[in-house]
């Protein structure tokens, strides 16, 4: 029997940019390991373990055992998850066209998001933006699990 895995774990870790690590989920303990760049170029550097201090070397131990059993699979948002497209759909169901039309504007050009959240801030709707963005992740994130055949819990 498999164990089963936290939701709410696995969106936690994988709510960090994309660029920056690689989250595994361990399909039968239900472990989430982040990978970071650090950790790969650690993984890619031909290391003399005996120069390493010993919290590295269980962490080089770990890191290769993440990086190549079976059990452990590579979850990635980065082709799934489309957080200017979500911004839009949260902006087309707004009431307030005004509102709308302002948000609109925000997300055009450089700085984007930046400029979407202070717009979002200063008409008092950025808890609900926050809100529709971990609902959506979290719904990537249990699909991802029901395909993958890991069972989960929800918050």
């Amino acid at each position: 029997m498999s164990a089963v895995v936290s939701l709410q774990e696995v969106v936690e870790e994988l709510d960090v940019p994309v660029s920056e690590c690689s989250t595994y989920v361990n399909r039968k303990t239900g472990v989430v390991v982040v990978v970071t760049e650090e950790d790969s170029m650690l993984l890619d550097d031909d290391v003399d373990e005996k120069e390493l201090p010993e919290w590295q070397v269980e962490r080089l131990s770990e890191l290769r055992e993440v990086t190549t059993s079976e059990d452990y699979l590579l979850f990635s948002l980065q082709d799934d998850f489309e957080e200017y497209r979500l911004m839009e759909r949260f902006i087309a169901a707004l009431e307030d066209r005004d509102v709308a039309t302002k948000l609109q504007r925000a997300i055009q050009g450089r700085g984007a998001f930046r400029h979407f959240k202070d717009a979002a801030r200063e008409h008092g709707l950025l808890d609900d933006w926050f809100e529709c963005r971990q609902q959506a992740l979290e719904e990537l994130v249990a699909e991802w699990l029901e395909e993958n055949g890991i069972e989960f819990t929800r918050p």
